[in-house]
């Protein structure tokens, strides 16, 4: 991930259309929020929009205000693969605002949008060339993939035990054991950052032990659809006990 933190510094504050490209369960909006932090040091924070419901007179509004705060302001937009009609038009509609806004003056607005790679096959007819325009225009940052980044497991690993069990300090699970950080090095090009994420909370969750291993990480894997469904209904259990 060195490398494309590189990308991303370089790229922060010089481009006002980002698009994120990676695979199903990369890292998009982590990696929106990171680029707003090397653009402004978090002074303004990432503005994180409902992708079904984008509108352009509210875009230009917040335009605006970073224009008379004179901070790098982000946006993110969410997935490519959430937009529909009505969104992309606002998008659209938008790009071309800013684009002649640009001309007169100096604009603080930014636009990340993520890319899911293959997603392409699921947009709709009618705004299939409407995205293929927007993709054309974008600065193209590309999320490596995991089976990549096998020398990140550890500080990923370590990075997500660390928020939950601060965030749930009521779990029994107090270490993870250098048995489990194998196996998700052993695993990683099947594996994307929400499967690590999602293996790692369901693990700690049910787990009768204190320190995570490969077993309970094997244990409580997520190879179907139907067995993922019901491990995280369990786990869920444990997070969210309903009071008594």
């Amino acid at each position: 991930m060195q490398g494309f933190v590189a990308e991303l510094q370089a790229a922060a504050g010089k481009h006002k259309f980002i698009m994120l490209q990676g695979e199903d369960g990369a890292e998009f909006e982590l990696v929106a929020r990171e680029l707003n932090f090397q653009a402004n040091d978090d002074m303004s924070p990432l503005i994180v929009l409902d992708p079904m419901n984008l509108n352009a007179k509210e875009l230009e509004q917040i335009e605006e205000a970073a224009m008379a705060a004179k901070v790098d302001q982000y946006c993110y937009l969410g997935l490519t693969l959430e937009l529909n009609s009505l969104s992309v038009e606002n998008i659209s509609a938008f790009l071309g605002h800013l684009k002649i806004q640009m001309k007169g003056q100096n604009t603080y607005l930014h636009l990340i949008i993520g890319h899911e790679i293959g997603s392409e096959s699921c947009y709709p007819d009618n705004i299939r060339p409407t995205l293929e325009a927007v993709h054309e225009t974008s600065h193209l940052l590309n999320i490596p993939g995991m089976a990549e980044r096998k020398a990140d497991i550890t500080l990923i690993a370590h990075s997500i035990f660390s928020m939950l069990r601060m965030a749930h300090p009521f779990l029994q699970t107090r270490s993870i054991a250098s048995s489990a950080i194998k196996h998700l090095e052993a695993e990683c090009a099947s594996l994307d950052y929400s499967r690590i994420t999602r293996v790692l909370r369901n693990a700690m969750a049910l787990s009768q032990s204190t320190t995570l291993t490969d077993s309970e990480l094997k244990n409580f894997s997520d190879n179907s659809p139907t067995t993922q469904h019901l491990i995280e209904s369990l786990a869920d259990e444990k997070y969210f006990t309903s009071p008594q």
